[in-house]
């Protein structure tokens, strides 16, 4: 298999194990820049998150992966200090992993942070969708790394 070829097969794989995935291990860099990592609702997980699916459609053919957190959270205040940050997914039964470096973005549209709204979040965001501890972030991968099925790959995205 080329590298073109190799490519392309990592891609359809890594973006099936997002869409499969309820959980995401998230890293960020805390104060003293150390990495701290924390696990999340990888809110493109299909099957767990149906009711938002439609709000993310024009991101399935990509690797953004979107989270929800409170703005009163260490991440949320790490994110604002250094968006840096690591996204690992895993199906670790069948050794597949996907490991993802970028930057997270705080998204402001309230419209689209509507569609994101999950059943059930209250327990969360006392106050509901406006609730202004309400707050997602937007995972924008630069590169990736995949590894599982034969194939240990790594390239710039």
């Amino acid at each position: 298999m080329n590298f073109e070829e190799e490519r392309e097969k990592v891609i359809k794989l890594g973006l099936q194990l997002i869409k499969e995935s309820q959980f995401a291990f998230l890293t960020t860099l805390d104060e003293n820049g150390l990495p701290h990592t924390r696990s999340m609702f990888n809110l493109r997980g299909k099957s767990f998150f149906p009711t938002i699916q439609p709000t993310l459609e024009p991101y399935q053919d990509g690797f953004s992966i979107f989270f929800s957190t409170n703005q009163s959270s260490s991440k949320y205040q790490q994110v604002l200090k250094d968006p840096t940050a690591c996204v690992l997914i895993t199906r670790t039964e069948e050794f597949l992993g996907l490991s993802l470096n970028g930057k997270l973005k705080i998204v402001e549209d309230m419209e689209f942070k509507k569609g994101l709204w999950v059943e059930g979040s209250e327990q969360y965001y006392s106050l509901g969708v406006n609730d202004p501890d309400y707050i997602i972030m937007q995972f924008i991968p630069s590169s990736l790394e995949w590894w599982g099925s034969g194939i240990k790959s790594k390239f710039n995205l």
